[in-house]
């Protein structure tokens, strides 16, 4: 019944955290880490696996360097402390804190930070003033401890639930090709009660299984129709 109203301001998780990061750089720009880019940060990690003695023509340097930032990332959203000792005699965890080792240090020594450390940094540095008051989050499967202490230095924080609840079972079949006719058949009763109806159906590892699926879903889904491609042939003159 209003008239007008704020419109709600909605942004990703992580272009929030930037944004607000880039508020910090505004208020406080001589003692404010610079924020390095996924490129920039992928060259460093890349620059500590080259310089290693882990580095070696066999190893594939984006690939190994990419793995290691995805553990730098896991690190900080789980709050996870490193205790070396209890990874001495093992080569890639070991080879992986010296990386890690290399990379805090160049951090420290250039005044730069990763998008991982932004929701511990930002709920140390952001005034209280500054932060919003009211957060609705959606969409994550589980908090991280990291960022459920971010959210909870902004204030009152709230879920933001479905307005529909989905209802879920569990059925256990003997084989692939079973699960998949009864997933049609299923599919095939829903469209006879409401033929309008719109139906999805999530398929692991499709793409490895694509022509058993389309054999399955055509032959119940529209019987005694053929969907076969005519085959092609090559005339020889």
């Amino acid at each position: 019944g209003l008239r007008v109203w704020e419109s709600p301001d909605i942004v990703s998780r992580d272009a929030w955290l930037v944004r607000m990061w880039q508020d910090c750089v505004y208020r406080d720009p001589v003692n404010t880490p610079q924020l390095l880019s996924f490129t920039q940060e992928q060259a460093l990690w890349e620059q500590a696996v080259s310089q290693s003695d882990a580095d070696n023509a066999l190893l594939d340097l984006p690939a190994t360097a990419a793995t290691a930032a995805r553990a730098w990332e896991l690190l900080h959203s789980w709050e996870v402390s490193i205790d070396p000792s209890e990874f001495a005699g093992f080569r890639d965890p070991e080879a992986f804190l010296g990386w890690h080792r290399f990379v805090k240090k160049r951090l420290r020594e250039q005044n730069w930070i990763t998008a991982a450390e932004l929701p511990r940094a930002l709920a140390a540095k952001l005034p209280k003033e500054t932060r919003p008051n009211r957060i609705v989050h959606t969409g994550f499967d589980e908090l991280t401890p990291a960022d459920r202490a971010w959210f909870a230095a902004c204030g009152a924080t709230e879920w933001a639930t479905p307005a529909v609840q989905a209802q879920s079972s569990r059925v256990a079949f003997d084989s692939a090709a079973e699960e998949l006719a009864q997933a049609a058949w299923w599919a095939r009763g829903h469209l006879e009660a409401a033929p309008g109806a719109r139906i999805g159906i999530v398929v692991r590892g499709l793409a490895m299984q694509s022509a058993t699926v389309d054999r399955i879903f055509d032959d119940i889904l529209h019987p005694g129709l053929s969907f076969m491609r005519p085959e092609r042939r090559a005339c020889h003159v």
